[in-house]
């Protein structure tokens, strides 16, 4: 073990080894000086910030050359080199005791290399302690740089943490090489980036790229590390999580499960666009465009919508024409560099909600002879807006008088008009249309309830 250097002033160092053979003596007799002895000293290195106890011993010179112990001496005891405190403060006295010792703990700085305590009865009669302050081990963790309080879902900290070693008084421990590992503590999650980092050449372990994903909230970071001393670690502040950048998209209202081929759809979708971790995102100014995922209709309308500050895309006037069966749609757009898209659910489109004659058949005509004018028949929507669709069969028939309408065709849309009674015309599924027996105006309008 390294020797504790003591220094013993003027004549008195001969003394240092001497002891007495009688007990303490509060009357010394002529004053022929005091020595002041270290009995227990700190090693000669000892860790910064240690706190050592040392013993001292208050001697009386006698008039034949022996020492007595000596009782009630006041002993000033000072921080003379390297720093660090005795009694609270930089100087201290204590009063020995019955057998002449003075036991007193020194707390050393944190200064590195030679550190000293003088214990003194007067200018001349002192003893020093000097020990070589050495680097303390690190046994805590503390935030130098502390994580964003704010952060967007899948997006770096704008500002990356910084952990530090420590040692237990809280000085910096220049110690490179000790791995430091971040993870969520609370709020869930996924915490991405470099995750693990080793201290440098100052005991800092600065991290880089760290990210968190996940629902909005609130999440707190822990920092890890293993020590001599056992495992050691540190915990962030609140890291409010806010939705991320747009990277999907979402179909937030429906299109009407039920349309009528070419008229607009009752209920028109809306788009949400989303982050990477299905938080709605507030992005405005992305196109989406939809188009028919499933089915043989044709998309008609504006086919694309805009999203407003919510993120949201909303669709006005969409409408399928085409024939009977399901369809489904597609919404699409450029999200991060990359095409993403989402699908509504399935809408079942019905025929044209009803007919219209377009022109009337002839209105004068002979028993047995065909129409010299025939007639032609549109198909249209609820709205009365026509519906271009092709494979819709329509029949015609006689709904009054006693003649009939034969169904000989001399041509894709000739028939033999048999008498002049009222007409009907029908469609597969759609409300009827008819004519007007001969002699009355030719208008045509739809008078007959929807027919299935």
């Amino acid at each position: 073990m390294p020797s504790t250097r003591i220094v013993f002033a003027g004549l008195l160092v001969a003394l240092a080894c001497t002891s007495s053979s009688t007990g303490p003596n509060p009357n010394p007799g002529p004053d022929l000086g005091f020595l002041v002895q270290v009995l227990t000293a700190p090693p000669g290195s000892t860790a910064a910030g240690t706190a050592v106890p040392i013993l001292f011993k208050i001697l009386h010179k006698e008039s034949d050359g022996a020492t007595t112990p000596v009782s009630g001496k006041a002993v000033t005891f000072s921080v003379t080199a390297g720093g660090g405190t005795v009694g609270g403060g930089s100087t201290t006295t204590v009063t020995s005791g019955g057998d002449g010792s003075v036991a007193i703990t020194w707390q050393l700085g944190t200064t590195l290399g030679a550190q000293t305590l003088r214990g003194s009865v007067s200018a001349t009669e002192f003893a020093d302690v000097s020990v070589t302050a050495t680097q303390p081990p690190a046994s805590q963790l503390v935030l130098s740089v502390a994580p964003s309080g704010n952060a967007l879902s899948g997006a770096a900290l704008a500002q990356q943490p910084a952990v530090q070693l420590k040692d237990a008084g809280g000085a910096n421990v220049p110690e490179a090489g000790m791995t430091i590992t971040a993870t969520i503590l609370s709020g869930g999650g996924t915490l991405s980036g470099t995750t693990t980092v080793n201290t440098n050449a100052s005991g800092a372990a600065v991290f880089s790229n760290l990210a968190i994903s996940g629902l909005v909230g609130n999440r707190t970071l822990r920092f890890t590390a293993t020590l001599a001393s056992g495992t050691a670690t540190v915990t962030s502040g609140t890291i409010a999580l806010a939705p991320g950048a747009a990277a999907d998209l979402t179909v937030k209202v429906q299109p009407s499960a039920n349309a009528g081929s070419g008229a607009a759809l009752s209920q028109q979708p809306a788009v949400q666009l989303r982050d990477a971790a299905t938080n709605n995102a507030a992005q405005a100014g992305v196109v989406v465009t939809a188009t028919v995922a499933t089915g043989t209709a044709t998309l008609q309308g504006s086919t694309t919508a805009t999203t407003d500050a919510n993120g949201v895309a909303t669709f006005v006037n969409l409408a399928l024409n085409g024939a009977t069966g399901p369809v489904t749609l597609r919404f699409t757009a450029t999200l991060l560099g990359q095409q993403r898209s989402a699908t509504s659910g399935a809408i079942a489109l019905v025929s044209p909600a009803q007919l219209t004659i377009a022109r009337p058949p002839t209105v004068d005509v002979r028993t047995g002879i065909p129409f010299f004018k025939q007639p032609r028949i549109h198909l249209a929507d609820g709205a009365g807006n026509p519906v271009t669709q092709d494979g819709v069969p329509v029949t015609v028939s006689v709904v009054g008088g006693r003649a009939r309408c034969s169904g000989i065709k001399r041509s894709p849309r000739t028939w033999v008009w048999r008498a002049s009674p009222t007409s009907l015309f029908r469609a597969a599924a759609p409300t009827p249309c008819s004519s007007r027996r001969r002699g009355m105006p030719a208008s045509f309008p739809a008078r007959l309830p929807w027919a299935r």
